[in-house]
């Protein structure tokens, strides 16, 4: 048997011994975030799934390269639901906030709408580019969602 047919054999053991280790590595992740952080709100679990799966894959496929997830962060007197910080080995850096708006929290009213939009302007003042998606939005699309943090992050730091 060849090197080529060896390797044809075995790769699809291998492939399934990855998945298993990124699965396992995933859902300890997700545990320990939704348990160290408190997170409640089924929207912000639900918006951890692409994260935590991108920062793993950069794990395993072994690039220099750096995903952190900091659930409920403190930015001057508010907390955003999300701070990722992106980093690469040419030493390029990304930040930003997700938000995720679930209906019951976001816009009800004209007073919680004002507030948001006043901490918008905040934390855009202080130089962060702040997502927000919604419920409705992480239910429909999540893959989307994931992506289009991740191309900003990643866009940031190859430009």
């Amino acid at each position: 048997m060849n090197n080529i047919e060896m390797y044809e054999r075995e790769l699809p053991h291998a492939l399934m011994a990855l998945n298993r280790r990124i699965e396992k590595e995933f859902l300890q992740e997700l545990a320990q975030l939704v348990s160290d952080y408190n997170i409640d709100s089924p929207i912000e679990r639900l918006m951890l799934l692409p994260l935590i799966y991108v920062k793993l894959l950069i794990r395993v496929a072994g690039y220099n390269e750096r995903l952190k997830i900091i659930p409920q962060h403190a930015i001057g007197t508010y907390r955003v639901d999300f701070f990722i910080e992106f980093w690469r080995e040419d030493h390029h850096h990304r930040s930003c906030i997700i938000e995720c708006d679930g209906h019951n929290y976001h816009e009800r009213t004209k007073e919680q709408a004002r507030r948001d939009k006043q901490r918008d302007r905040f934390l855009q003042a202080q130089g962060y580019t702040v997502f927000h998606f919604t419920g409705s939005e992480l239910y429909r699309d999540l893959p989307r969602c994931g992506k289009e943090v991740m191309d900003f992050l990643q866009g940031a730091a190859n430009g």
